[in-house]
């Protein structure tokens, strides 16, 4: 049941964050960052970034919640 949990935080919350480059995008926002002087791939690259930081820092706080509730579970002897 875990394993399906990470898959399915894994895909949706990289994709929601990843989002957001799409809405900068549609709302005009991102027009603003292209008359910076940083590249389009080096913009496009700090989304994908944070995409994967957020992804990847969810996915280990739902596996270190499930190691808890599952250390709980086997001090409280619920073990089937």
């Amino acid at each position: 049941m875990l394993a399906g949990i990470l898959v399915v935080n894994a895909v949706t919350v990289t994709l929601t964050v990843t989002g957001a480059m799409v809405q900068d995008e549609t709302e005009k926002r991102l027009m603003a960052f292209y008359v910076k002087p940083v590249s389009r791939v080096k913009l496009s690259l700090g989304y994908i970034l944070a995409a994967w930081v957020v992804g990847t820092g969810m996915c280990l706080l739902t596996l270190a919640a499930d190691l808890c509730f599952e250390i709980r579970k086997r001090k409280a002897g619920c073990i089937h």
